[in-house]
């Protein structure tokens, strides 16, 4: 991953952090980023490194919300395929090469049905993932 990805998902998370720990008012959106480091063999007999960056926006409106997950993935490795963000094997390659892209985007709706007296809140949610990562890079 470029450092100047790095960057600016390290000022967004601080930036996007404030707001998501308020209380929400009936409609509101949310602006976030969660980036994310593993590093690791992964049951293979070389060293896997993956830079996880993936940025969203919630939107909430009374008991809606909709989500939606927009990751950009960089992979450090000597041929380890990933799959799902999950390394599942090695291709055997002898040299350290980087992949970098956009990942996986996901949308994301519920819906809360609250309960009354005793009966519990109902949220039912979809959670769809849209295949944008490249294949061919892992």
């Amino acid at each position: 991953m470029r450092p100047g990805h790095a960057l600016l998902a390290v000022i967004a998370s601080s930036v996007a952090a404030g707001p998501a720990l308020a209380d929400n008012p009936p409609s509101s959106v949310t602006l976030g980023v969660t980036p994310s480091y593993y590093q690791g063999t992964y049951g293979t007999n070389t060293t896997t490194k993956i830079f996880y960056v993936p940025f969203w926006a919630k939107l909430k409106v009374d008991e809606f919300s909709f989500k939606l997950t927009v990751p950009l993935i960089s992979v450090q490795s000597a041929g380890a395929l990933v799959s799902g963000g999950t390394v599942i094997g090695s291709g055997g390659a002898k040299n350290v090469t980087t992949n970098s892209g956009l990942g996986d985007v996901w949308a994301e709706g519920s819906y809360r049905f609250r309960g009354t007296g005793n009966a519990p809140d109902i949220s039912p949610y979809l959670k769809i993932k849209f295949g944008t990562a490249s294949y061919s890079k892992g």
